[in-house]
């Protein structure tokens, strides 16, 4: 079940694709995630839609605050 798989890491956003540095996230690149280290919550997806990479990020790995910056958004 979802729960015993929680117990090994934590549910993160993550992106469905490799992304480069610059990319703008959008709804369709993100994916969920049991990770760990913890990545940001699958809660703040609908945050992060809009924002570019700073750096590039692989399927799996776990999205961070350090990965993002408002490129897009005012």
């Amino acid at each position: 079940p979802e729960v015993d798989m929680l117990e090994e890491g934590e549910a993160s956003l993550s992106v469905r694709q490799p992304c480069a540095a610059g990319a703008v996230l959008r709804q369709e690149d993100l994916a969920v995630v049991v990770t760990r280290p913890r990545g940001l919550s699958p809660m703040l997806r609908e945050a992060v839609i809009g924002c570019a990479l700073r750096y590039p990020i692989a399927p799996g790995e776990p999205l961070t605050f350090g990965h993002l910056y408002n490129g897009t958004k005012a």
